[in-house]
């Protein structure tokens, strides 16, 4: 696993939403992404977590994890992996750890 860090990486514009044109599933056009968040009050804490696998204009799959205090810009990392699979599974497991922690999912009115 590689992380990549590029300053045109955190405007979004790296990423292909939707279904890549090198003959891939029709499973991985249906990704969503996952956002979470932890409120705290009396911990002056509220916080969010972003979760999304993208692929990059390489054709690479990558997850994309945001992260910060709700209402800042927050932080931004790539992990880019050698398949749809391997990045769901990533995605998974990150969501159960941060649900053991207390995140959510949020709630769309």
């Amino acid at each position: 696993m590689r992380q990549l860090s590029f300053a045109f990486l955190l405007a979004g514009s790296h990423a292909v939403r939707g279904e890549p044109t090198s003959g891939s599933s029709a499973s991985e056009a249906g990704t969503r992404p996952v956002t979470l968040r932890r409120i705290d009050p009396a911990r002056n804490m509220r916080r969010f977590y972003s979760l999304e696998v993208e692929w990059d204009l390489l054709g690479n799959v990558v997850l994309v994890r945001r992260w910060g205090r709700i209402g800042s810009a927050g932080k931004v990392r790539l992990d880019a992996h050698a398949g749809e699979g391997e990045a769901l599974a990533a995605l998974q497991a990150l969501q159960m750890a941060k649900a053991r922690k207390g995140y959510q999912p949020m709630v769309r009115a």
